[in-house]
């Protein structure tokens, strides 16, 4: 039986293999870089400096460190292809992405403490459901829960789950001026569960005229805003936002 002939490669492609040197370049400078990013890390005595630039200084050793091991760069007339990298970058990219967050998290948390903790009486609930709050659980509820807009301002939440850290869920709160209302003149100051570190936080306005605050907590609170200096009164049930994870919403 003849054999097929082989199927023709692409007549303008060119390999072009990486040699010992080049991989010495790319190793030497890999080496410099983490270097150069532990030092900002460690920058004043202590690891306080961990942001996402130091961490830009630690992704480069990792995609130089993948380039290296590449066999070859093949150039072509669909332009150029990393052999064996492409999805390792992806993968790098990926997990420097949740290395970012759980780092900005962990900031949040040593800034404000873990609202709601796991301590905090709590009722255990099947799942999908969510408890009804104590007013000692929830000491805000009684008074700023379904508060969601007043004098033209509106609350509203987002939660989602803090990659890496089993039991952390981050919370952004907004308070904004409703449609056609005028923009925050003054700072917002937020009111939260007593298990935070500050329960009370003054938020200034942004260019868009509205105030955002960023939170780390184990469980659902109410959560409480006055605007205009004490004469607007705003409040979200964190445990009824139905996007918030089911977790979250039951503790």
């Amino acid at each position: 039986m003849a054999k097929s002939a082989p199927v023709p490669g692409d007549p303008n492609e060119t390999s072009l293999p990486f040699s010992p040197f080049s991989k010495f370049v790319l190793g030497g400078t890999a080496v410099v870089v983490l270097i150069a990013g532990l030092i900002r890390a460690r920058h004043g005595g202590a690891w306080d400096n961990f942001d996402s630039t130091t961490l830009l200084y630690l992704s480069v050793p990792a995609a130089l460190a993948l380039v290296s091991n590449a066999k070859s760069l093949k150039v072509g007339s669909g332009g150029i292809e990393w052999e064996r990298l492409e999805r390792r970058v992806e993968n790098v990219a990926a997990r420097l992405q949740t290395t970012e967050q759980t780092v900005e998290a962990t900031q949040l948390a040593v800034a404000s403490g873990v609202g709601k903790k796991e301590s905090q009486p709590h009722k255990a609930v099947a799942s999908g459901q969510h408890q009804m709050h104590s007013a000692n659980d929830d000491p805000l509820a009684a008074e700023y829960a379904g508060r969601t807009r007043d004098n033209g301002r509106v609350i509203s939440a987002q939660v989602s789950r803090v990659p890496g850290v089993t039991d952390w869920f981050r919370i952004t709160a907004r308070v904004s001026p409703d449609v056609d209302a005028p923009p925050l003149a003054g700072p917002v100051v937020f009111l939260l569960h007593p298990t935070f570190t500050n329960p009370r936080q003054v938020v200034q306005p942004g260019p868009n005229g509205s105030a955002r605050l960023e939170l780390v907590a184990w469980g659902a609170f109410t959560l409480g805003a006055e605007a205009d200096n004490g004469a607007t009164r705003l409040g979200i049930d964190l445990s009824k936002l139905t996007s918030a994870p089911a977790e979250f919403r039951s503790r």
